[in-house]
């Protein structure tokens, strides 16, 4: 009997994954990486991580989202962005070498559409978490 339970939570571990694979979009060099994306949550540590890591959220005009994230960098650089549907910048920030911070953020769509959380590595090592909410 543990057996079947076992091989039931692993095969819905495997399917989730396979299902929230189309969520985030990216392309990156990873070592030593260990994510887990949901919709609202992107997390990762790595050893190294050079490239994006995106998740995609849909808002209406006049909606807020709220983002908080958390990083440890450790070496090069990492950058939190917020990108409207035209691919404009509507909230960034930029991590730099032996830097830990946590902030929060609130950006209010004009137009609504897609909006694009995109965190960038530059030869980066560390960790990050980001969690938001649209109201």
């Amino acid at each position: 009997m543990k057996i079947r339970r076992l091989l039931v939570v692993g095969l819905a571990v495997v399917l989730g994954g396979v299902a929230l694979a189309g969520c985030t979009a990216g392309s990156a060099y990873r070592t030593g990486w260990v994510s887990t994306t949901t919709p609202g949550e992107m997390t990762a540590d790595y050893a190294a991580f050079d490239g994006d890591e995106e998740a995609f959220v849909r808002v209406e005009a006049g909606e807020t989202l709220h983002l908080a994230y958390a990083a440890t960098v450790d070496k090069g650089a990492l950058t939190v962005a917020v990108l409207s549907p035209a691919d404009e910048t509507l909230w960034e920030t930029r991590l730099t070498t032996s830097t830990e911070d946590r902030q929060e953020a609130e950006v209010v769509s004009e137009a609504g559409g897609r909006l694009d959380i995109r965190v960038t590595g530059e030869k980066t090592g560390g960790d990050f978490a980001l969690s938001w909410t649209v109201d």
